[in-house]
């Protein structure tokens, strides 16, 4: 023992020569007091606050200032520098590990537990019996570790006992430094995390690009389409966006509805972001139209091109198309991008379905509740493209014979396989083609078709019918038939109008609608929610006027005044059209403007009534952005002779673009129907063609409108619920004001 210590003892006092001496040869930098320090490799400029501090405060120097004092003072000033410059070395590289991987946080922390139980054990076995290096070592690692069962004040000698407090000491100072890093590394991962920069590991999932003001509706839509079977989980989105924004928005919208999603914060047109979300092994793929950019075909293009390469690097098997098995693409944009079907993408124009249901609605009140119960995911009665090869024995049926197989379905045509001819209202002998796709209308997706045909009620019971029923039953039919011919035929007229447009943005679709839609001699009053002059637009709708023997006005500028209402007349106008303003970025603004709107019509009503005007029948059409304003544009437009059909346009296009990304073979299907091309939706009263409070069967109304090329799809009830693809053998008695759902072959088509 004696021998170690004098062993140490001489190891210092050459130490502390070299130190006074200042030997030791070049390759280090001069210090203050002669002292020799060699520079540490990779060592970077320590902090120029050290210098400014150098002689003041906390690193202040005990022995004064430069200059003063003894040869001794001033090396022990030049050591006091060094050591301080030393301990800032060592907390640079400390704050370098810190912030580091957690590769590197491990290495360090195993380096420093190594280097103290090394150092415990040498010094354990200096100044105590313990025996064997393994002994050394363990009991240095107990101590440090402060392991059960080892005491650290229960030492025979005064310099073991110190020894063993000083491990102990240094055991805790090490695990709260362990600790520290730990915490530190799980905080910076769940920043990461909630701020949306975590990488995304998925296959066969739904990538959503871009956010905008749809991007929570279509959530919700997604949402009830997973009930309905949709399975392309989870929901992956990329945009350029906080992280924890995006959650709040997603988590305010869905509540309680659950739905798996992982958003990341990035740039969609990168392709090292969206490789980070997996964009080559997605499934199906949505591309929104980015909110406020000014460039939205390049990015919308350079989006495309970079998620198909993706896909086809990852997933060569597979193309983009129409299938059930494919890939499917929707992109959503201000105008068709040629780029986006070139590469099997679906081009969907913005507020597109929106624009068609208002020209539909300005000329048939209520069918907006129809197109909504069809359109929303998840809700009511929906559309679906399944092959025919499901049902083996459908072929060689005819159409009239295969719709009776479905008993809670309505088959509405097909689309020839290989083809995307959409064959809406076939003639009821026209044979379904083999290896087809069959459009039906159902209210879920799992559709039964029946071997044989479902036949009416009393059949089914067992009970026959005598020839003499049978014939009556042949004439009842054809009185109906006759009678839905004069109505068919009293559809067709249309009358002049004076419609009022309010907020008109970039909605082409809709002017060139009301081209088609209006009689001559109709008034046309068109408000643009921007004061900027748009010269085609008013090229456009002057051209229109000429054709068509319509007369237009047209108003520039915001919020309209009382004294710009009355100017236009627009007490006396047919149909009144508010569009959400394209200026408003919060959804309560725009509701809040329909409010105002709507008050200050009720009082030009007012007005002009008691001036002796003689007023119309008013059809107010608002789009409202939140289900919570409805009840209050209701309120608002509270007057006799004014009827308020109200369409939320974000929920409206969510749920068209969900069904569309499922099947995309239905944006044709739902394209054809709303631009009426060869069928439109219409609304038919029962009491033109039934007898009062008779009960009908609903494939007794299949099949006299199916006899002049129509389809009936169901009900619509007085207060506004619809009711489409009942059971076949469902009974309904009508009342007043109930209207069946019909989709009609439009003439010449």
């Amino acid at each position: 023992m004696a021998r170690r210590l004098a062993l140490v003892m001489a190891g210092m006092a050459m130490a502390s020569a070299n130190l006074r001496g200042g030997g030791g040869g070049g390759g280090g930098c001069r210090l203050r007091g002669g002292l020799q320090a060699e520079e540490p490799k990779g060592a970077l400029p320590l902090p120029s606050k050290l210098n400014r501090r150098e002689s003041s405060g906390l690193w202040a120097s005990p022995w004064g200032t430069k200059g003063q004092g003894t040869e001794d003072d001033r090396s022990l000033r030049g050591t006091w520098t060094s050591m301080r410059k030393r301990m800032a070395y060592l907390e640079y590289r400390f704050s370098n590990i810190v912030v580091s991987s957690n590769t590197v946080k491990a290495a360090f922390i195993f380096s420093i537990s190594l280097v103290l139980v090394v150092v415990g054990g040498l010094i354990l076995r200096c100044v105590g019996n313990v025996g064997s290096w393994r002994n050394a070592l363990f009991k240095a690692y107990a101590l440090l570790n402060n392991a059960p069962g080892i005491d650290a004040v229960s030492e025979e000698s005064t310099g073991y006992l110190v020894a063993a407090n000083v491990l102990f000491v240094s055991g805790i100072f090490t695990f709260a430094v362990i600790l520290g890093l730990v915490t530190s590394s799980i905080e910076m991962s769940v920043q990461n995390i909630l701020e949306g920069n975590y990488r995304i590991v998925e296959a066969g999932h739904t990538l959503l690009l871009n956010w905008n003001s749809r991007t929570t509706p279509l959530l919700r839509q997604l949402a009830e389409a997973v009930k309905d079977g949709y399975s392309a989980l989870p929901i992956v989105i990329l945009a350029q966006m906080d992280g924890k924004e995006m959650r709040q928005r997603i988590q305010e919208s869905l509540r309680d509805v659950y739905l798996p999603i992982s958003v990341r914060a990035g740039n969609p047109c990168s392709l090292n972001e969206l490789q980070d979300v997996c964009a080559g092994e997605a499934s199906h793929v949505l591309l929104q139209y980015p909110e406020g950019e000014e460039d939205e075909e390049k990015v919308l293009s350079t989006q495309v091109a970079c998620v198909r390469t993706l896909q086809e690097k990852h997933q060569p098997m597979k193309s983009m198309g129409y299938k059930l098995h494919d890939l499917h693409g929707v992109m959503v944009s201000s105008s068709r991008l040629e780029l986006a079907p070139e590469l099997g993408f679906v081009p969907v124009l913005r507020n597109g379905f929106t624009q068609q249901v208002i020209r539909a609605c300005m000329t048939l009140q209520g069918i907006t509740d129809v197109y909504e119960d069809i359109l929303h995911a998840g809700e009511g009665s929906q559309m679906y493209v399944l092959s025919s090869s499901t049902w083996s024995w459908l072929e060689g049926r005819t159409f009239g014979e295969a719709r009776r197989l479905f008993p809670s379905a309505v088959l509405l045509g097909w689309i020839e396989d290989g083809s995307k001819r959409i064959q809406l209202i076939p003639d009821g002998e026209e044979t379904v083609p083999g290896s087809s796709l069959l459009i039906l209308l159902s209210s879920d997706h799992s559709i039964r078709c029946n071997k044989q045909v479902v036949v009416g009620k009393d059949e089914m019971e067992g009970k026959g019918r005598t020839n003499e029923q049978e014939e009556q039953d042949t004439q009842r039919k054809e009185r109906v038939v006759k009678k839905l011919e004069r109505c068919f035929s009293c559809m067709k007229k249309k009358f002049a109008l004076r419609v009022l447009i309010l907020n008109m943005g970039e909605e082409e679709m809709l002017l060139q609608s009301m081209e088609e839609s209006l009689a001559p001699g109709s008034s046309l009053v068109v408000h643009f929610s921007s004061s900027d002059k748009s010269e085609g637009q008013e090229k456009a709708i002057r051209e229109m006027g000429q054709r068509r023997n319509i007369s237009t006005e047209l108003l520039y500028g915001g919020f309209l005044t009382m004294e710009k209402l009355r100017e236009v007349r627009a007490a006396e106008c047919d149909v009144v059209i508010s569009l959400p303003s394209a200026s408003s970025s919060a959804a309560d603004t725009n509701d809040a403007q329909l409010v105002a709107l709507a008050k200050m019509i009720v009082s030009c009503r007012r007005r002009s009534a008691r001036e002796g005007v003689v007023l119309p029948l008013m059809h107010v059409i608002a789009c409202v952005e939140q289900p919570t304003s409805v009840e209050l544009v209701e309120e608002a437009l509270k007057q006799q002779g004014i009827s308020l059909e109200w369409l939320m346009p974000n929920e409206l296009e969510a749920g068209a673009l969900v069904q569309i990304l499922r099947s995309p073979y239905l944006s044709y299907v739902y394209d054809d129907i709303l631009r009426a091309s060869t069928a439109q939706l219409t609304l038919l009263s029962p009491h033109a063609i039934l007898p009062h409070d008779e009960e009908v069967e609903f494939a007794f109304l299949s099949d006299c409108f199916l006899e002049r090329s129509a389809i009936a799809l169901g009900v619509r009830w007085s207060d506004g619920k619809v009711e489409l693809s009942p059971d076949r053998r469902k009974l309904f008695k009508f009342g007043k004001k109930d209207k069946i759902v019909v989709l009609q072959q439009v003439k010449g088509s």
